[in-house]
């Protein structure tokens, strides 16, 4: 977890330094957030060898359905 940690941090540096060099001002500070993010979050997923799957709890469903389906039918109708 911490060579996670050093590599998402300097790749944020490098992404920071690029972008101010190429003249985005303190929107290459922003930009390298959002890149950091980004990238620290390929690599969990790439570490955790996470798998998604959609699996539907039908009972659920039913209840958010009847939760708001009313306000999402008033609101489809105005």
């Amino acid at each position: 977890m911490a060579n996670l940690n050093v590599s998402s941090n300097v790749f944020y540096g490098g992404v920071a330094i690029v972008l101010a060099f190429l003249g985005f001002g303190p929107w290459s500070l922003i930009f390298a957030t959002v890149s950091r993010v980004l990238f620290r979050t390929v690599l969990l997923v790439l570490k955790t060898r996470l798998r998604l799957r959609l699996d539907l709890d039908r009972e659920s469903a039913k209840s958010l359905l009847y939760f708001g389906g009313g306000h999402t039918l008033a609101f489809l109708i105005t």
